[in-house]
This record gives structure tokens, sequence and C-alpha cells, in this order.
């Protein structure tokens, strides 16, 4: 189908680390379009095929299919050299940004994980509620304690200027700051969060979510429904 073949695509769920994804295709500004997904339409056969774990984000081009954020968002930050959204292979600039995006991938993720999933980490609901809480009052703090020792003198993640990094993090840590006093226990992350969420990119992504016009768009071509794609 032609629509599949020359346009990328990026499957997401409103709400979840897609969100980082979908600013970076914005600061690419190359031609793409999304296709919007939920609980349901992530579990049908058509979908599967394209990520047999049922999750998001999956990006979809000529060149083939990638799942895991981390993944699709060293692919656009490659092709966003130019434009700093990552660094050059085989330099320090690179090396950093890498440990940076494997921890928040990895350890800021899964922390997060259990106060919006608990039935994935426990059986019973006194357990799940248990989860949760470790995850609120223990978890979570210490990896925003180390996020707030990452933030440098510029108040970003990995250089000057904004980069995937940061992209993702917001995307992520927005569901924790409704109980965590950034203000309080973590003021770079708090300055982080109210700087950032007036990059253009974000502003994109936030209207794509909330299913409002996107403003300022560059390369956007519009959302694709997955029978479209099948």
């Amino acid at each position: 189908m032609e629509l599949e073949n020359t346009i990328p695509v990026l499957f997401y769920i409103p709400g979840t680390c897609a969100f980082g994804s979908i600013v970076a295709l914005e600061w690419l500004g190359m031609p793409f379009r999304l296709c919007r997904l939920d609980g349901t339409s992530i579990k049908l056969e058509a979908y599967l095929k394209l990520n047999p774990l049922s999750q998001v984000p999956v990006f979809k081009s000529k060149d083939g299919v990638l799942a895991e954020s981390a993944a699709i968002l060293q692919h656009i930050g490659f092709l966003g050299l130019d434009k700093g959204m990552a660094y050059k292979q085989g330099t320090q600039k690179y090396d950093h940004l890498n440990q940076v995006m494997s921890f928040l991938t990895t350890s800021l993720h899964t922390s997060i994980g259990p106060t919006i999933h608990p039935d994935r980490s426990a059986d019973s609901q006194l357990a799940q509620q248990e989860v949760v809480h470790k995850a609120k009052t223990e978890t979570i703090p210490a990896r925003f304690k180390h996020i707030e020792q990452m933030m440098n003198n510029y108040g970003w993640l990995a250089g000057d200027h904004p980069t995937i990094a940061d992209a993702y993090f917001y995307g992520v840590a927005r569901a924790a700051k409704e109980f965590i006093n950034l203000e309080k226990d973590f003021p770079k992350t708090a300055s982080f969060f109210l700087r950032f969420k007036s990059n253009p990119g974000v502003i994109f992504a936030q209207a794509i979510e909330d299913q409002k016009p996107p403003k300022s768009s560059v390369g956007f071509k519009g959302e694709v429904t997955l029978s479209e794609l099948v």
C-alpha cells in the first residue's frame, strides 16, 4: 500500500512513553503519520504482527519495523544529528546520551510502571496496594533523586539543549508528578518541566494526545487508522 510504504508511521497510545517519539518526530521535520491505538487495538492480530508484545510505540517505515522507545528514539535522533537531537556514535557525547537513555528506559520506566498497571506486579488487591505505595514513596523518589543529579548546568539531561533523552523523560515522568513534590524535593527537575512544556515539539505532541489541532507542525501528514495499514 502506497501510504504504508512511503511515509513512516508511529503507532502510539496517549499517555504512554510513546509521547517522546512524537516529540522527536516533530523536531525532525521529515514527513510522518501517526496511528492512534488503545488497549483493544494493540491486541488485534494486525498489530501483533508488528509487535507481538502488544506494546507501544512502534515505528514503521520503508526500512522496516522498530519497537521499543530506546531504539526508535535513537533511530530518529540519528536522522536528526544536524539538529542536535542525538550525537554521532563513537563520541563521548553519544556514550553519555546512551547511558542516560538506558537509565530512563529501564530503571525509571519500570519504577513508574506499577503505579499505572499494579496488576502486572502483584495478584491480590492488598499486594498491589503495597507495590504502588512502595513505588510512590521509595522507588520513584530514588529514581528522581538520580535524575536531579543528572541534570546538567544547562538544565538538560545530555547536552546544552534538549535531546531525545529529554523528550523521553518528559513523556514518562509526567505520570509521577501527581504524587511527587518536584518544587520542594527536585527543583532542577521542576524547572525542566516548566521550561520544556513550552517546547514546540511538546506542544505538538500534547495537542495530538488531546485530539486538538496540532500547531506549527512541519512533517506531520495526518493520522491513519490501523485498518488503513493492513
